[in-house]
């Protein structure tokens, strides 16, 4: 079945990480920091840090972006390549990442 056309440009992206066995807390620095960051950008229309609270280390981002080219900024900017470049010893895997256009 294809997908109907997006109606709406907005971009929104839900981001899991796990974070490494002991590694909980700075973790959770270098999320903060980085949300501190995003949220300054202007093509951010919301980027939220949740916790789920039955799994203790598994972080779960909401971000939402003006278009692809906001979210392009953002995933080229000092701040996020700072963090990714930073933080792969504090996760296990890599972060599963969905990219969600409304429909409706």
């Amino acid at each position: 079945m294809k997908h109907p056309e997006p109606l709406v440009a907005p971009i929104h992206i839900i981001a899991t990480v796990n974070a490494e066995l002991g590694k909980e807390a700075e973790l959770l620095e270098a999320l903060t920091q980085l949300v501190r960051a995003s949220v300054e950008e202007s093509g951010c229309l919301q980027y939220a840090l949740h916790i789920d609270p039955d799994l203790p280390g598994v972080f779960v981002f909401y971000e939402g972006w003006a278009s692809q080219a906001a979210l392009d900024e953002h995933m080229a900017s000092p701040h996020f390549l700072s963090f990714v470049a930073a933080s792969d010893f504090l996760m296990t895997g890599p972060t599963d990442i969905r990219k969600l256009m409304r429909v409706i």
